[in-house]
This record gives C-alpha cells, structure tokens and sequence, in this order.
C-alpha cells in the first residue's frame, strides 16, 4: 500500500540538494525511451506522476517522489540518447554514478531495458559499473506485450546469461506497463526489500 500514497517531492541537479540521506530509496535507471517514468507510474498507481514523454531525453535530474513516511523512489535521467550533448551526458552520468556510490539510503538499483533490444552498449556499461555491489539490483525487462513468449524467454535468457557470466547477481522481472503484467510482482518485490525500514 505504500505506492498508494506516492507523491512528488523533488527535482534535484546536484547530490547537495536532495532530501536528507536517510530512510530508504529505489532508483529507477535506464535507456532513454525504456518506460521508466511508466513503470513508476504504474507502480504508484497514477497516470500522471511521473512526467512521461515521447521526446527521449526529457527527464534532466534526479527527480524524488515520496512512498510511505520513509522511503522514496527516485527517476534517473535516461541515459544513451544520442542527441544530448556529450557534456551534459557526462554531467548525467556523474550524478548518477556519484548517487549510487555514495547514498546511504539507497537500497535498491532498477535497471530498466526494452524487452525487443536488450543488453545496449549502453545497458551493458551501467550493468558493469554498478552490478555486483552492495545494493540489491533487480532488472525490468520492459514491454514485454510486444513480443510473443518465445521471444520474451530469449530476452530474458539473453539477460541472465550476462549477468552470470559478469558474476552480476540481478533479479529479472518481464514487465508491461501497458497491461500491467507483472507490475504487483514487482510492486512486492521492492515493499518487501523495504520492509526493514519504517514506513
């Protein structure tokens, strides 16, 4: 029930201006154009919570919306879209990558990725970076109604083929926000990775 009362917080450039490091929070990365403000939206509930647009690259900073008393979920900046200058690609990635070395209230690192054209060289850096370390990382196959089973199982087996060879322990979920395929089981997995906080 925590995602019912969801609302939003905060849209932060630099790592000084987001809420005090304490708590629990989720970060939701990935390509631009992958879902990830509509997998926040349909986690939440709410169409319009998370601002979503058909312009790849239009989420600039970390923005911060609140779940329970304690816990907040956070949208990255898309990353891999060619048409951002490479210095504001550069200040993105910083942020980002600074975010998750060094916030202690981090919890948990969802990766999100197109069902239909997985494993991007730009999917494959961030998993490099960030997988294999202390925070739980659980990955989003995303719209997964475009596909048929057969398909879905090859991405999916093309994903944790990756992770293993990379030694990267990562939680694979098959998601359609669209349908709303696996949003509860995926909505479940994160309240119990929180449940150790105060909500």
């Amino acid at each position: 029930m925590i995602f019912h009362s969801a609302h939003f917080v905060t849209s932060c450039y630099r790592l000084d201006t987001l809420p005090d490091d304490e708590g629990a929070e989720v970060i939701f990365l990935g390509r631009s154009n992958v879902g990830k403000s509509s997998l926040i939206n349909a986690l939440c509930g709410r169409k319009l919570l998370a601002r979503t647009s058909k312009t790849p690259g239009r989420t600039q900073c970390l923005n911060v919306f609140n779940i329970g008393d304690d816990a907040r979920l956070v949208d990255a900046p898309g990353y891999g879209f060619a048409k951002v200058p490479v210095a504001v690609k550069k200040q993105w990635q910083s942020l980002i990558v600074k975010y998750c070395q060094t916030r202690a209230s981090l919890r948990m690192i969802v990766l999100v990725m197109d069902i239909r054209h997985p494993l991007q060289p730009a999917d494959r850096e961030w998993l490099d970076s960030l997988g294999g370390g202390p925070v739980l990382l659980a990955i989003i196959l995303n719209k997964s109604d475009c596909l048929g089973r057969m398909q879905q199982k090859k991405a999916h087996d093309q994903v944790e083929m990756y992770c293993r060879n990379a030694r990267i322990p990562a939680h694979l979920f098959r998601v359609s926000t669209r349908e709303g395929t696996a949003i509860n089981e995926l909505k479940l997995f994160i309240t119990n990775q929180l449940s150790d906080e105060e909500m």
